[in-house]
């Protein structure tokens, strides 16, 4: 009897010693094997072998490389993620998040592969890394989403990191450059919008949104003059106008004040240079603040250099505007001052500045624009209801774009040859 006791307690030995011999082999093949049952995701790559490298699976919650995280493998080998979730290898989940916390992540190949959308071991331990919004792993990456210029699918908005420029007061590419043209009855608004037009296609002033509009004009008399074809050639594809074929001041309301609601919402300002009367940009803004009734009215900036524009402006849109958006009166850019002098008289005009014509409607690019300006203003300046005896000279009169000067802090720029030195230079 005492030799079957013997043999039964020898017997239970020997099962008890291969309990501890299959543990042991458990634990040396995936690092901490209790925490890693999260390491390939949910499950699947945990105490799979290699669901962790050895050592380092208990913080890799992003998954063990495909096929060993199975579909739920995220972020690269487990712990280490060497390749950051090669493409192919990213399962559903995608991008760094561990395993079954973020499945908002985009798949492994477009949301970023970890290793640029964020390894999950650069970004933080896999588990809490990268899935933030698809971007490096525990950064968030380029602010909202994947890698930036690779993030994918989903990964947060794939959006690259927006990098904000300032050129004077202006910051691109939040806020909104609405230049405002009267036209009406004086021609050198029509040298402005090739002057501004000029400005705009500089490339220091690179991805500045632009919306302008023509006949932006008040209670002054006179004819309105239609310079669409200068406008085009200006502003391609980023005007509207109040007056003509096809146009409408309620028509030109709608659109103006749409493209200010778009810059407000992604945390712009509006910055309008008034080279006319502001009865439109009182409509326009009325229209922003009812459909934001919240807005912050110090967020629109309206740069105003004349006071006669004022004076034909509706004087009740006037005071409000005075009273309640950032309203900024500038020196006249008509006479000599602290804004540029963009006005030659005919007692100023010299053979230098007669000759400066050839070299501004030769230019390569702003030759055309310069051109169709020219064309109009010599066209109807002799039976305008203002004959403005610079461009009667054969000078220049771009005074309404000292507004634009002041925005984007060329200061200084003091005179026309100044400016052409700069935005229209001699090729």
């Amino acid at each position: 009897m005492k030799r079957i006791v013997h043999v039964v307690r020898w017997l239970g030995a020997c099962a008890v010693s291969l309990v501890a011999i299959a543990c042991s082999s458990t634990d040396a093949t995936d690092g901490s094997a209790a925490p890693s049952s999260t390491g390939g995701g949910a499950g699947t790559g945990g105490i799979g072998v290699t669901g962790g490298s050895a050592g380092t699976g208990s913080t890799s919650v992003t998954g063990g490389s495909a096929g060993t995280g199975g579909a739920l493998g995220t972020g690269g080998s487990a712990g280490t993620t060497a390749t950051g979730g090669s493409a192919g290898t990213g399962g559903a989940l995608g991008t760094g998040g561990s395993a079954g916390t973020t499945a908002t992540g985009g798949s492994a190949g477009t949301g970023g592969s970890a290793g640029t959308g964020g390894s999950a071991g650069t970004g933080g331990a896999a588990g809490m890394g990268g899935g933030v919004t698809g971007g490096a792993a525990g950064t968030g990456g380029g602010v909202t989403g994947g890698a930036a210029g690779s993030g994918g699918s989903d990964a947060g908005t794939g959006d690259a990191p927006v990098v904000t420029r300032t050129i004077g007061l202006f910051h691109v590419p939040q806020d909104i450059f609405c230049p405002h043209f009267d036209s009406k009855p004086d021609l050198d608004d029509v040298e402005a919008q090739a002057a501004v037009g000029s400005v705009m296609a500089h490339p220091d002033l690179a991805g500045v949104d632009v919306f302008a509009v023509l006949g932006a004009y008040g209670t002054q008399g006179g004819a309105f003059v239609d310079s669409a074809s200068v406008m085009q050639l200006a502003f391609p594809g980023n005007w509207t106008s109040t007056t003509g074929a096809g146009y409408s001041w309620t028509a030109a309301v709608d659109a103006s004040s749409a493209r200010m609601l778009t810059a407000l919402n992604r945390g712009g300002d509006i910055w309008i240079a008034e080279a006319g009367q502001s009865d439109f940009s009182y409509d326009a803004i009325q229209k922003v603040v009812a459909a934001m009734p919240s807005v912050n009215r110090k967020r629109f900036h309206i740069v105003q250099h004349a006071t006669w524009n004022e004076e034909v402006t509706t004087q009740s849109k006037l005071s409000w505007l005075r009273s309640n958006v950032d309203y900024i009166h500038i020196d006249d850019g008509n006479f000599l001052n602290a804004t540029a002098d963009f006005k030659t008289f005919p007692e100023e005009i010299a053979a230098a500045d007669l000759a400066l014509w050839p070299q501004i409607t030769s230019h390569p690019t702003l030759g055309p624009l310069w051109t169709e300006a020219k064309r109009i203003a010599d066209k109807y300046n002799p039976v305008s209801a203002y004959n403005n005896t610079a461009i009667a000279a054969g000078g220049f009169d771009f005074s309404d774009t000292v507004e634009t000067m002041h925005i984007f802090g060329y200061s200084s720029i003091r005179n026309h040859r100044d400016f052409f030195a700069v935005f229209v230079p001699k090729t």
